[in-house]
């Protein structure tokens, strides 16, 4: 199989194309032959997803105005590698415990695991415009996911000024800079997530300047306009045979 590989990227060369660096990475340890991975993260529709007034979301949604919100989001809450059930033992440790939004499918067992908390359940949410409401209402992300190549969902809640509180796990640290547009802790660690969580809520600047970090960081790396000029910059190149520098 390596053989027949090999003779193919020698008639064709192949320019492969990953989110992040650690997929690229990883895949580059399938091969046994030399290639270059081109590195174009994943964008975000920041005419979408972008900061909303924060009370008046709320308001709008049935939130609550006086209680420190929590996002937990996945197209499926009770699918293993999301963590959602570390998360959960991470929010029962606060004193006092946050509003909890959970968005994304999910099954009885795993709903009644937030009992003790305060929470809505959404379900999953099929319209863009809707789910970008609620991602703005949040105060923070909590991201325990312990399998992911890039975290699309992490640049979606900093393009609505919600930073993410997080495994640093796959892809995901970089998105999320520690303690500059949010907080990573080590994969699998509760107490990580907790300390992150108490950090948030007790230091209403700091995750201030979190939210600014994290919109300026979209504007410099996740914009469609880059990512679709990142593409045709790589394809031009391709087509004329100038393979240097990608």
């Amino acid at each position: 199989m390596q053989q027949y590989k090999r003779r193919l990227l020698q008639q064709w060369p192949i320019v492969p194309i990953f989110p992040s660096r650690w997929l690229a990475t990883e895949a580059m340890k399938a091969v046994d032959f030399k290639i270059t991975p081109v590195v174009i993260p994943n964008y975000v529709d920041t005419n979408i997803y972008k900061p909303l007034d924060r009370g008046i979301v709320k308001t709008i949604l049935g939130l609550p105005q006086d209680r420190f919100i929590v996002l937990l989001t996945a197209t499926n809450l009770s699918e293993a590698r999301k963590g959602s059930n570390l998360a959960i033992e991470a929010l029962k440790q606060m004193n006092p415990p946050p509003f909890v939004l959970a968005i994304g499918k999910s099954d009885k067992n795993q709903l009644d695991f937030f009992q003790g908390l305060s929470f809505y359940s959404t379900g999953y949410i099929y319209n863009d415009q809707l789910l970008a409401q609620y991602y703005a209402a949040a105060d923070v992300f909590l991201f325990p996911t312990l399998a992911d190549s890039f975290g699309c969902v992490a640049i979606e809640t900093m393009a609505c000024g919600t930073p993410a509180i997080a495994f640093a796990t796959g892809g995901v640290p970089e998105i999320i800079e520690h303690n500059k547009t949010g907080w990573l802790a080590k994969t699998g660690d509760v107490q990580g997530l907790v300390d992150g969580l108490n950090y948030a809520v007790n230091n209403p600047k700091l995750l201030a300047a979190w939210r600014t970090a994290g919109l300026q960081k979209v504007q410099e790396r996740y914009t469609k306009e880059l990512f679709l000029a990142a593409h045709l910059k790589i394809y031009q190149k391709v087509l004329n045979n100038d393979y240097a520098d990608l």
